[in-house]
């Protein structure tokens, strides 16, 4: 299996999934497009959030949509620290 490339087709898929994997497979992909924006940028996420990351990888479902939920909004706080221009907003 490979990427999806046809958006509706993701979507589709992630309606599938029980509702817990649903939410953790949303706050994951928010996360990955977070990752890949500051890539782009040149910005450093940290070590911390892979760190962060890392140990969410082994907890409880509900427990790492949190960490994750977390991971974001710190990430989205270092863009709105770094600049109004920025496209992602809280």
């Amino acid at each position: 299996m490979g990427p999806i490339e046809d958006f509706n087709e993701y979507e589709k898929l992630r309606e599938s999934l029980p509702p817990a994997e649903r939410e953790l497979n949303l706050r994951v992909t928010e996360l990955i497009q977070l990752i890949e924006y500051f890539g782009r940028k040149g910005i450093a996420i940290g070590r911390d959030v892979t760190d962060t990351m890392k140990a969410a990888a082994s907890l409880p479902i509900e427990e790492r949509i949190t960490r994750i939920r977390e991971m974001n909004q710190g990430l989205m706080k270092r863009l709105s620290d770094a600049g109004q221009d920025s496209p992602f907003r809280m």
